[in-house]
């Protein structure tokens, strides 16, 4: 569909639909093959070092909190992640566990009945 006003300049054009030329129009913003931008030299560099840095006391006391809000098991934590200790969690495993955490529920509170 195409909709002009009264001195013929197009205003609209229904996607999809053929025009006067005999073409089919498709939206501006997509492609068959999308652009995506190549990481820079110093981007990979920054992604690495990531991967090896440790997480700080922060982070390390963060951790500790979720694993008693939720109930997890540390030691299965630990062993997921391939390290002995908390402290060699790196910056890359830290984050992907917060993302488990978000997701997980508080562990229930038991009643003591009195």
């Amino acid at each position: 569909m195409i909709i002009k006003d009264s001195k013929g300049t197009q205003l609209f054009v229904k996607r999809g639909q053929a025009v006067e030329s005999g073409e089919v129009t498709k939206p501006k913003n997509q492609s068959k093959t999308q652009k995506t931008e190549q990481p820079t030299k110093e981007e990979l560099a920054k992604a690495e070092e990531l991967k090896s840095k440790k997480i700080d006391k922060i982070k390390i006391a963060t951790l500790e909190s979720e694993i008693a809000r939720t109930g997890s098991n540390k030691a299965n934590m630990l062993k997921q992640c391939g390290v002995s200790a908390i402290e060699d969690i790196t910056v890359v495993q830290y984050d992907r566990l917060m993302k488990i955490f978000q997701n997980a529920k508080d562990k229930p509170k038991t009643d003591l009945g009195l």
